[in-house]
């Protein structure tokens, strides 16, 4: 009688803690809601961001709901050279990876933001979905705001293209994937190496051959036109 009066005082407690959990927790949840925008209102009335530099780049990142599927997000953030403010303005979701949907996201949380006027320049990766002449994300960012911006194109990517024309022009064969055979022998043999004891490669013969009287920079390289 004494266990069964227990195990009944037992299931009682475990009720009441399951019932005041889901309670508890779904008033959070129910606050979160309701101070969420209100907090998104405050910070965006609260940043002045004076002459702004835009910076944007996609990812492709697994689904919330399904981690097999991939969606493609876009990180949008501001900075303001006046006083060096960052500020994310927004992560939105994308249905492709375009010139087009890239800035008709941008200019939305532009105009989100309360920025329209304020943005001088864009700060980008050097693809062709943003540098393109015609459908290029920054060119249809100009548009939509109607005025000319200072373009800062990333430099890393720049100097890759330059590397990537040097490699092709060293490399015994090209490359048809991300995954270089070469660079991937090399890292697994990276423990064994001697790493005091190395000869430059620019000290190899055919290398020197390719090189200026001066030694600095390929003549093939420097003709050639890279569109980017």
């Amino acid at each position: 009688m004494e266990q069964e009066v227990l195990t009944s005082r037992v299931d009682s407690v475990e009720l009441e803690s399951n019932s005041s959990s889901i309670t508890s927790s779904s008033s959070a949840n129910s606050d979160d809601e309701e101070e969420g925008p209100q907090k998104l209102g405050e910070l965006k009335a609260n940043f002045h961001g004076t002459r702004c530099v835009v910076h944007w780049d996609g990812k492709l990142v697994p689904s919330l709901l399904d981690s097999t599927e991939k969606v493609d997000k876009l990180v949008v953030l501001v900075t303001s050279i006046s006083n060096g403010e960052t500020k994310i303005l927004g992560v939105p979701k994308l249905l492709s990876g375009t010139g087009d949907q890239q800035a008709s996201a941008v200019h939305a949380l532009i105009q989100e933001w309360g920025l329209y006027v304020d943005v001088i320049g864009l700060c980008f990766d050097t693809t062709a979905a943003n540098t393109g002449r015609c459908n290029g994300a920054c060119i249809l960012i100009e548009q939509k705001l109607g005025r000319d911006l200072f373009h800062l194109a990333c430099r890393h990517h720049i100097l890759e293209l330059m590397l990537g024309a040097v490699f092709a022009a060293a490399a015994s064969s090209a490359s048809s994937g991300p995954d270089i055979k070469q660079f991937k022998s090399f890292q697994k043999q990276w423990k064994v190496l001697v790493k005091r004891e190395f000869e430059p490669r620019l000290n190899c013969e055919e290398i020197q051959s390719l090189l200026h009287n001066d030694g600095v920079c390929p003549q093939p390289t420097v003709k050639k036109t890279i569109p980017r």
